[in-house]
């Protein structure tokens, strides 16, 4: 349990550069959206898959864990909750970039606006880092 929560306060905390802050977001945008498309994917096989008729009439979810139906429900569940846990390390990746940009955490609400919300937050986590007092400034040297 404590490894966990260390796990999470390293994630909140430290520095991150632009260049890295960008690496890190490219790579966090293509894993949510293979996990979007895998989903979708997996979606189509269903329907695809079974008859007309089981989408029309009321599906017997007793066998679910082992029917098709059952498989579609296990992944449209699932495929929510790996997208909630990996806002997780988004948001932790924009903590420590507005942090080390000299920004207030505030502007993470932009986020709830969809689209524009995102936009907006583009000015602050594009700044450059602000220089720490005695601090190896190595990291924001590259930017």
């Amino acid at each position: 349990m404590i490894k966990k929560i260390a796990f999470l306060e390293k994630m909140f905390s430290g520095t991150l550069s632009r260049p890295r802050f960008w690496k890190l977001q490219l790579f966090w945008w293509l894993i949510v959206e293979g996990v979007i498309l895998l989903s979708t994917i997996l979606f189509v096989l269903f329907i695809f898959s079974t008859p007309l008729y089981t989408h029309i009439s009321s599906v017997n979810m007793s066998r679910a864990p082992f029917s098709q139906a059952g498989n579609f429900t296990f992944f449209s569940l699932i495929t929510p909750v790996i997208l909630i846990l990996l806002l997780i390390p988004f948001i932790g990746m924009n903590v420590r970039r507005l942090r080390d940009s000299g920004s207030s955490l505030h502007w993470l609400w932009l986020l709830l606006l969809p689209g524009i919300g995102w936009l907006v937050l583009l000015y602050p986590l594009c700044k450059p880092s602000r220089e720490l007092p005695g601090k190896d400034n190595s990291d924001s040297a590259e930017a």
